[in-house]
């Protein structure tokens, strides 16, 4: 008996948040007061999915997925106080079909990426000096004398 397996996913907006809660923290790791910085946040909005699983019956096996999301990504930079984009919203289509052997031919996999509007990134002075200064922030919290003293 032929089985086919429907899943569909909807999400309308998630977000991660990148925060510099490390003002107002001594070398010892104790909190002096302070403010929280933020860093980055990165936006995946407008989600539709969905996956199709077929087996058995006459036609050969086969699996496909649809997904279709925007992407969206910014840095806060604070000389000018201001969030800056890193990620312009982009809408890409995702696909993706794999069919089971059939007599006489191999199993395919097809995979796809479609977008209609162009990808834009911005790289810039502001964007590289926080990279460099959350790795740098980074190592500090690594060190062990840190983690030691706190």
């Amino acid at each position: 008996h032929p089985v086919d397996l429907r899943v569909s996913v909807q999400l309308e907006a998630a977000s991660v948040a990148l925060l510099d809660d490390t003002r107002g923290v001594d070398a010892r790791g104790r909190v002096v007061g302070g403010a929280v910085l933020p860093l980055a946040e990165v936006r995946v909005s407008a989600v539709e999915g969905e996956l199709r699983a077929t087996r058995g019956g006459s036609a050969p096996n086969e699996v496909a997925a649809r997904l279709k999301l925007t992407l969206g990504a910014r840095h806060f930079n604070p000389t000018n106080g201001a969030w800056e984009p890193i990620l312009e919203d982009f809408a890409p289509q995702l696909t993706a079909r794999a069919h089971g052997p059939t007599s006489g031919k191999a199993a395919s996999t097809l995979l796809g990426l479609e977008a209609t509007d162009e990808l834009r990134i911005s790289l810039t002075h502001a964007l590289a000096q926080s990279i460099a200064d959350a790795s740098a922030l980074l190592e500090q919290l690594s060190d062990p004398a840190v983690a030691a003293a706190a």
